[in-house]
């Protein structure tokens, strides 16, 4: 099933360049003039660990990765405090309040990397819709992280 309309994050063997990579600005919350989902596609083309608030839903930061993105929603790869990839996660653009840096980006990425553990690939989940993210995430594997 094709994408279309969603961002894709490269996937990338080289886990050297994403350790490589450090955008100018460390937080990317609370930027006056520009919106979320811009700072959604700046973390999503940087390729760092981050930290995404949705203060209406919860009190807690989700830690991953943005590996996809659309016009209203975006798919994280979230990292255990076991600094494993954790499954995915989707959430409305709309739902978050502050998206930033993970403070501690040198630690995760160096424990990922001794985990062996690369950022995932876009799994094939449309990010049209609830509904259409439902059924196309329900079509995949326990682990497909490709």
């Amino acid at each position: 099933m094709p994408n279309d309309g969603v961002e894709q994050l490269p996937h990338d063997t080289e886990r050297e360049r994403a350790l490589e990579f450090r955008p100018a600005a460390v937080q990317y919350a609370h930027s006056r003039g520009r919106g979320v989902r811009a700072q959604l596609r700046e973390a999503l083309e940087a390729r760092a660990p981050i930290r995404v608030l949705r203060e209406k839903i919860s009190p807690n930061w989700v830690h991953g990765h943005i590996i996809g993105l659309s016009a209203e929603f975006c798919l994280i790869a979230e990292v255990s405090d076991s600094m494993r990839f954790d499954g995915f996660l989707a959430i409305a653009v709309g739902d978050v309040s502050a998206i930033e840096e993970d403070p501690g980006r040198e630690f995760v990425e160096r424990a990922l990397a001794l985990n062996e553990e690369a950022v995932p690939a876009l799994p094939e989940i449309l990010l049209d819709d609830w509904e259409t993210i439902a059924e196309t995430a329900a079509g995949l594997g326990p682990d497909e992280r490709a």
